[in-house]
């Protein structure tokens, strides 16, 4: 597995000068380096930062194009010629496809949580497909084995409609995003509440930092702390050193 740079330091002892340092010698070079950031505002602020650094900088958001573009743009940017800071929040990240990393630097600016956690309460007739294609074992949604093909269709048609704008796809986007984890390997807890006929189902997904992290050509992460935490315990388990 891939080492993963660590930089730990408190807030305002200049980690982010540090790294417009790091990412102007980069670009000169005529590298690429995508950067993470929690928020839009914070990309903003490294963006203008960057900026009058003389840094190249793209800031690539769901406030500066559609959400459901943000990834042929980043995709598009690695594509051209010459050095650039291209900046993403880490909702952004993961809505681009690992592989366009190959030869870029990816830095990930305070670590995500690597999991996601949803909850929705459904009435009997949203609830309806879901428990058709599933079943519950334990207290738990496990979707039936001979509708597997079906929904892997769906949620491609899913993720294809937000790449596109179109909506070919008849799933709703709860539907989605708990079949989403059902087959990404996560957990969707159910509970029926008779008091109110709604089926709550609560889903737990481990976001998919590891495969881009993985695939940058160097990769690099920013954070007050980082070792010992949540995000740094979770890939070393899967192999992160």
């Amino acid at each position: 597995m891939k080492t993963i740079f660590v930089s730990e330091s408190a807030p305002g002892s200049g980690k982010t000068h540090a790294f417009l340092d790091f990412a102007l010698r980069k670009t000169q070079l005529y590298q690429k380096i995508v950067v993470a950031v929690p928020t839009i505002v914070l990309a903003k602020e490294v963006a203008s930062k960057a900026r009058r650094r003389g840094i190249h900088t793209e800031l690539v958001t769901s406030a500066a194009s559609s959400a459901a573009r943000v990834s042929n743009r980043v995709e598009e940017l690695l594509q051209k010629f010459g050095g650039a800071l291209i900046i993403v929040t880490h909702a952004g990240l993961l809505t681009a496809p690992a592989e366009i990393l190959k030869y870029s630097t990816l830095v990930i600016d305070e670590t995500p949580c690597p999991f996601s956690f949803k909850h929705s309460a459904l009435e009997p007739a949203e609830s309806a497909r879901i428990l058709t294609y599933t079943e519950t074992v334990d207290g738990t949604l496990v979707i039936k084995e001979n509708c597997k093909k079906e929904i892997e269709e769906q949620l491609s048609r899913h993720r294809s409609d937000a790449v596109s704008g179109q909506n070919t796809c008849t799933l709703s986007g709860v539907e989605a995003s708990l079949f989403e984890a059902l087959m990404r390997g996560g957990w969707v807890l159910a509970q029926h509440n008779t008091a109110t006929a709604t089926l709550g189902l609560s889903s737990i997904k481990a976001e998919d930092y590891a495969d881009h992290m993985q695939n940058a050509s160097e990769c690099h992460v920013l954070a007050a702390k980082v070792i010992g935490g949540l995000f740094h315990c979770y890939y070393k388990a899967l192999g992160f050193c």
